[in-house]
């Protein structure tokens, strides 16, 4: 499985927040379960920019970003992200959503409702932090 990872899902691996442990145990399952996780280069502009607002050093983000696959954004993700999603999508939101598209996820990661709309929206299935993560049974 290939699991897109938007930026909302990141920043609690930088600040500490009340979802920060299960963020981080969740997708640390998903490794561990031999997904891979994919984020676009726009997560590390925001995901720096969340670093500077709450005073956490850069070097948290940067072993963020270093854990994960880079999608680089392309004219055709923007493209597509200006064709996807309903009135309320942002236009940053719409670019996550594009990319993973575009990249071939099969699944998202986001804590943003928006995000998590137009994904089910373009047929990438939501999976939820807060539950744990399905394991095979050894028999």
């Amino acid at each position: 499985m290939i699991v897109y990872v938007e930026t909302s899902a990141l920043t609690p691996l930088i600040k500490k927040e009340d979802t920060s442990l299960s963020i981080r145990d969740y997708l640390g399952n998903l490794v561990e379960d031999g997904h891979l996780l994919l984020t676009g280069r726009l997560s590390e502009t925001e995901l720096r920019r969340a670093a500077h607002r709450c005073g956490a050093p850069q070097r948290q983000a940067t072993i963020v970003l270093e854990a994960l696959a880079i999608e680089e954004q392309t004219a055709s993700h923007f493209k597509l992200a200006g064709t996807i999603g309903g009135t309320n999508l942002r236009s940053l939101d719409a670019l996550h959503v594009a990319t993973a598209v575009a990249a071939g996820c099969t699944a998202m990661v986001t804590l943003d409702a928006r995000v998590a709309e137009a994904s089910e929206g373009v047929g990438i299935p939501v999976l939820d932090p807060n539950r744990p993560v399905e394991r095979p049974r050894s028999t």
